[in-house]
């Protein structure tokens, strides 16, 4: 625990440096991530890459405690590039990124940035997701009445390849969703090689 409007986490880093643990999860901006992460590579434990495995090492100049480091989506910004060299290959969860070099992606980033002259957020790819598919309900295929497109969302064979990636709906209207990794690289991200399937509730589905 530390409190997010201080600057300096010495004690935090001594604490964790006596303590016995493979990861480190920082559900935190990225900015205050580059902070943290500053002090805690000061009691020598650094972040490793995502198929490494953690452990300590002897160095010349003292132990070193190699462990893997685990963010949320808010890491995916461009301020994350000032923790790199702390946090290694981290595991960042993401509905949305550049780095997903799908044909749909490509096509809606470049269409994006043409108009607006920068990168979509997830926000807006959502919505982009969702205006799509009701304009293909609604419009393409001529539905108006509001118990048909529910079944339309719902229907065991309906998934929705938007975008964001693989979603359907359950007849609860629940959302399943599939949840890609990227992991930071330079200024940039990398997608890592495997994803996991979440309802709304958070409940894991299936990993590959």
């Amino acid at each position: 625990v530390y409190k997010r409007n201080k600057s300096n986490y010495t004690d935090v880093a001594k604490k964790l440096s006596n303590l016995d643990f493979e990861a480190i999860f920082l559900p935190d901006t990225a900015e205050k991530v580059a902070e943290v992460t500053a002090f805690i590579a000061q009691e020598n434990i650094w972040g490793i890459d995502h198929d490494e495995r953690p452990g300590i090492i002897d160095k010349k100049k003292g132990k070193r405690r190699l462990v893997h480091y685990v963010g949320t989506s808010l890491w995916q910004s461009a301020s994350l590039r000032h923790a790199t060299d702390y946090i290694g290959e981290a595991v960042i969860p993401a509905w949305f990124s550049p780095a997903f070099k799908e044909k749909k992606v490509e096509v809606f980033v470049d269409r994006f940035r043409r108009v607006f002259g920068r990168l979509p957020n997830k926000y807006e790819v959502f919505t982009y997701d969702s205006v799509s598919r009701l304009r293909e309900l609604v419009v393409e295929r001529g539905m108006h009445r509001s118990s048909a497109i529910r079944h339309a969302l719902t229907s065991p064979v309906s998934r929705l390849q938007g975008v964001s990636g693989t979603t359907h709906f359950t007849n609860s209207g629940e959302p399943v969703r599939k949840v890609r990794f990227v992991s930071p690289d330079g200024a940039d991200f990398e997608r890592l090689p495997f994803a996991i399937q979440l309802n709304r509730k958070g409940k894991t589905l299936s990993v590959r």
